[in-house]
């Protein structure tokens, strides 16, 4: 390992990050395919709207110490200064595992005010109190990954996700044959699952660096201090970006109901399928956009524009297909009872998606280059502008409010990391990419609809994907959007 390449550290961690993330959507799919199928749309969205609530506090219960942790970890690995790293990593732990036992212990006193006045379903105390200990569970697993990943152990925090997503599938469906089914035995399974995993990769931890656990944690206020000046800005910037996210949900839970959750989180994971292969990679430019940026800005520019180009293409594959067949996508993976207002926002979500990724990517890209209080600064408008655009939108419209104020808060972020990475490095926009990427999907998208053979069923919904694939994949080819010789200048041989 001490003579890899950056090049090759990263093609590895990249083929080991997708492959197990890969997994892990796979079975979380399965997990979401089996729940619409047994619960009621109802219960589905109880289940979704308790699980998004625990979700928004868990994202800024570490306090912003969780980028501490995998921002000084490799420096203080390198140096071989073991007790530092140990200092960090349990400063870490403690304020993330503290924060969640307050926050659980705070929504477990007012479980039924949540049950009566937010998710409107009396009796669902219970589900509330699995759900706390939940958060408690997935905090301290968080703070495992956040290890791994400083450690620059690609295969362990991946697995992680694996491990925690297949037991959740397990236990879920053990209740099910036990005849235990319900928005509140499933939440019992996330929690236990998250213990379960939990304790497996504490165990990995103590053997596999035992040159760590020899170390005793110790007070240190200098340590404390500098990971208290990196974590401020993040949990600022994630406090804030969680009420953005978040609202789309929050607002339809307090508006419309858990049916409407239900259905809205049926779309969703359908229209973000992309993001099981391409949001992995994005964690990585972070590393790589540091390297660079130091002498060799022009491969961050070339990155910017790979970015531009290919992130939208990958993500359209998707979009396009479900576009063509939402009611098919819908009806095959979820049941028929979900048809109706579902199959009609699918494709406007899915295509309002590209937006996302590509923010997603280039919110790395701002990350790596240092622009954090930049970053900030853009969340906190984006921030402001959710607000009262979630709140008119939903009450208004409903679901059909949902998708437009996705995609108008999407857009609205995408341009403001633009025009941040503007002022580090130069890039042009692909305008005539985009004008040969719409006219070809367009003209795809009109073929299929054409010559479609009406509702289709597993088989010839499969086959028509492998014929569609075939195509785009062409599509891709006459753009020359598989550049080899790109990504090797891109990356470089550089140590």
């Amino acid at each position: 390992m001490r003579n890899q390449s950056l090049s090759q550290k990263i093609i590895k961690g990249s083929f080991l990050v997708v492959a197990l993330t890969f997994l892990s959507s796979v079975f979380s799919y399965l997990n979401r395919f089996f729940y619409s199928r047994v619960l009621s749309v109802e219960m589905y969205g109880l289940f979704y709207a308790g699980l998004g609530l625990v979700n928004t506090i868990w994202t800024f219960n570490d306090l912003g110490f969780g980028y501490s942790t995998t921002y000084l970890l490799p420096k203080y690995l390198k140096k071989n200064k073991y007790l530092l790293v140990w200092n960090v990593y349990k400063y870490g732990q403690i304020i993330q595992v503290t924060v969640s036992v307050l926050a659980s212990l705070v929504i477990f006193l007012f479980a039924s005010d949540l049950a009566n006045n937010y998710f409107k379903v009396p009796g669902s105390e219970i589900m509330i109190y699995m759900f706390c200990a939940y958060l408690v569970a997935n905090s301290l697993l968080t703070s495992l990954i956040q290890f791994f990943i400083g450690a620059q152990k690609e295969i362990y925090y991946s697995s992680i996700v694996l491990s925690r997503t297949i037991l959740v599938i397990i236990f879920s469906i053990v209740f099910w044959y036990m005849g235990k089914t319900g928005a509140t035995y499933f939440a019992l399974a996330w929690a236990m699952s998250y213990f379960a995993t939990a304790g497996v990769f504490l165990y990995f931890l103590r053997t596999k660096f035992s040159f760590l656990g020899k170390q005793k944690i110790s007070w240190d206020s200098k340590l404390l201090k500098k990971m208290a000046g990196y974590a401020l800005p993040t949990i600022v910037t994630t406090l804030i970006g969680a009420v953005a996210s978040s609202g789309d949900v929050f607002f339809l839970t307090l508006y419309r109901g858990v049916r409407d959750v239900g259905i809205y989180n049926i779309i969703f994971p359908l229209a973000s399928t992309s993001a099981m292969l391409l949001l992995p990679l994005s964690y990585l430019f972070m590393p790589l956009v540091s390297h660079l940026m130091e002498g060799e800005k022009k491969k961050v520019e070339l990155l910017v524009g790979k970015i531009l180009e290919v992130v939208p293409f990958a993500v359209l594959y998707i979009a396009l297909f479900l576009s063509i067949f939402p009611s098919d996508s819908i009806r095959l993976l979820f049941g028929a009872k979900w048809l109706g207002v579902a199959d009609k926002i699918l494709g406007p979500l899915s295509m309002g998606y590209i937006l996302s990724m590509a923010g997603a990517f280039l919110g790395t890209v701002v990350l790596g280059a240092g622009k954090v209080k930049e970053r900030l600064n853009a969340t906190i408008l984006v921030t402001i502008a959710s607000v009262p655009v979630n709140m008119f939108l939903i009450k208004r419209f409903g679901i059909s409010g949902t998708v437009v104020s996705y995609i108008i808060l999407s857009l609205f972020t995408l341009l403001m990391l633009l025009r941040i990475i503007k002022q580090v490095v130069a890039f042009t926009i692909p305008y005539t990419f985009y004008v040969k990427l719409f006219i070809g999907s367009l003209t795809i998208y009109i073929g299929f609809k054409t010559f479609g053979t009406g509702s289709l069923n597993l088989t010839t919904f499969l086959l028509t994907g492998v014929a569609y694939s075939v195509i785009y994949l062409f599509f891709g080819y006459v753009l020359r959007i598989y550049d080899i010789k790109t990504i090797k200048q891109l990356l470089g041989r550089t140590v």
